[in-house]
């Protein structure tokens, strides 16, 4: 190839490449924010392609009218800088209170934080182009040379993103990265060493300045994955994994101002624990699974129980501590996560709670050990997998069951407004029998237009179970307020009411079940 042509295709390449390291890092960006759903992605893909067909199409009137080097640095320039503001500019944002649905309010952020940076790259193929086309009779065999090269920069970015810049640097370092290569870029390819490159530094400067301004928790230098605070109530640990971004605060329970640990998963707070007293239970659900765990307890001296989903490892720990015989497996998709667990959520170094650190689907699917229960605690309002919800996983859970054993699932819902709930019930009795599915609620106001978590059970053996648990409450001195079961009719008119699906990997529309508790 000549020269020009080698100089292009290298500059389309690293173009290319830095545009998919955008968009494949934009979901963690986001995902504090606004969660991580199927309308995060649909914004994020969808801004970025609009901005590079629009890109595209500017840059090829600008090859027309000013086909110079010149004009592929001042691009190069322009890409890097956008994408120098992305980090900041996402912590900025979030700061402002909008008052819209989740997908409007997705679309507006990706739109702001990605499109700027794509317009610009899509710019510089065309440009890069036109540069390197001398003669008509081979431009056919330059473009695809160069549009090759683009092709391998795309799939370079989006290997080396998913499976290493963000897990081993973080978001904010690895666009850090991506602006810094591209404005590099632009002085050895664009000719900006001249009386142009001091613009270009000064304006680089000005930048990375602006960007240190902004605080430790917006800008976060290469290689630096922790803050660490001496205050006594704020965060403690962050860092960004391949799956979250993950933060350990320190706080105190509004009720008796007790110390906690609280695990922060993207936006939501999955777990409080206190270090000291395993047995201290923060949301209700979990009192519900552990009554489910008093239940089976009651029947056996031992049993295998399975957690999908270990969070703060809060119920295990609990579990660990008051029965020793019991055979505790937890499935934990991110192994960040389960560091987390064991440096900050009290996990002895002792501990015999079994991780295993891949998919629930997956670890169902070649697992040979049968439970006693099964417990989800996988699913969230903005981002739930939903191959977690389909018939075909509930089936195989179903075969991983003892005869008497139970799968107790929570989620997130409306009651009057939702479907994901009433379909996700539909499933399971597709799976164990219309009488052998329940809901346990806190209370009636949990059955209209609210928002609340449910807990979903599944048994061959619900109804002595539900009995166990009712009468086992009314032995104690202070009755648990959660777990009251809907009557079986009233849930059967629900589903009905609500038009529930079968849930089936073919068909699993769980986002859309859930688009009206994105406000």
């Amino acid at each position: 190839m000549r020269r020009p042509v080698i100089l292009a295709s290298l500059v389309t390449f690293i173009a290319s490449f830095c545009t998919l390291v955008i968009e494949i890092a934009a979901g963690r960006i986001l995902a504090p924010h606004v969660g991580v759903s199927l309308y995060t992605w649909t914004s994020i893909i969808g801004v970025v392609l609009a901005g590079i067909s629009l890109g595209a199409w500017a840059g090829g009137w600008l090859a027309d009218r000013r086909p110079v080097p010149s004009t592929l640095g001042w691009l190069l320039l322009a890409s890097g800088m956008t994408a120098l503001l992305i980090a900041p500019a996402a912590s900025l944002a979030a700061t402002f209170a909008v008052e819209s649905t989740l997908p409007v309010r997705v679309v507006l952020l990706s739109t702001l934080l990605f499109f700027l940076p794509s317009f610009f790259l899509g710019m510089i193929s065309p440009v890069a182009v036109r540069l390197a086309v001398s003669e008509l009779h081979t431009a056919g065999r330059v473009v695809g040379k160069i549009y090759a090269f683009s092709t391998l920069g795309s799939i370079a970015g989006t290997f080396t993103t998913g499976f290493y810049l963000v897990a081993e640097f973080g978001t904010r370092a690895t666009m850090f990265g991506v602006g810094a290569v591209l404005i590099l870029s632009a002085f050895i390819f664009g000719s900006l060493l001249g009386r142009t490159g001091v613009v270009a530094g000064v304006a680089f400067a000005l930048t990375l300045a602006g960007l240190v301004m902004f605080g430790p928790r917006t800008f976060q230098p290469p290689f630096q994955k922790q803050v660490a605070t001496p205050v006594e109530t704020g965060p403690i640990h962050v860092e960004e994994s391949q799956y979250y971004t993950i933060e350990v605060a320190q706080t105190v329970s509004e009720e008796d101002g007790r110390a906690l640990q609280a695990l922060h998963l993207d936006h939501l707070v999955h777990s409080y624990s206190d270090l000291y007293d395993p047995s201290f239970l923060a949301y209700n659900y979990l009192q519900i699974f552990n009554d489910a765990v008093g239940w089976k307890r009651r029947q056996y001296g031992t049993a295998r129980l399975l957690f999908i989903g270990g969070g703060g490892y809060t119920l295990p720990r609990l579990i660990e501590a008051s029965w020793p015989g019991a055979v505790i497996d937890v499935v934990e998709i991110d192994p960040a996560v389960t560091r987390v667990a064991h440096r900050y959520f009290g996990m002895s170094p002792q501990t015999t709670i079994r991780t295993i650190n891949e998919d629930a689907r997956w670890f169902a699917m070649r697992a040979t050990e049968k439970y006693d229960l099964i417990f989800i605690d996988a699913f969230n309002d903005l981002s739930v997998p939903y191959h977690l919800t389909t018939r075909q996983f509930a089936q195989r859970l179903r075969e991983l069951l003892d005869s008497d054993g139970a799968i107790v699932a929570n989620l997130i819902d409306n009651y009057a407004k939702g479907r994901f709930l009433a379909s996700y019930v539909k499933t399971l009795q597709s799976v164990f029998g219309e009488g052998q599915v329940g809901v346990m609620i806190e209370s009636e106001l949990d059955t209209a237009d609210v928002q609340s978590t449910y807990v979903v059970v599944a048994s061959p053996a619900l109804d002595r179970m539900l009995a166990s648990i009712v009468h086992e409450r009314a032995l104690t001195d202070k009755p648990s307020p959660a777990g009251r079961p809907i009557p079986p009719a009233q849930l059967q008119r629900y589903l009905r009411d609500r038009k529930a699906i079968t849930l089936t990997d073919d068909y699993v529309p769980v986002d859309n079940m859930l688009a009206h508790l994105f406000r």
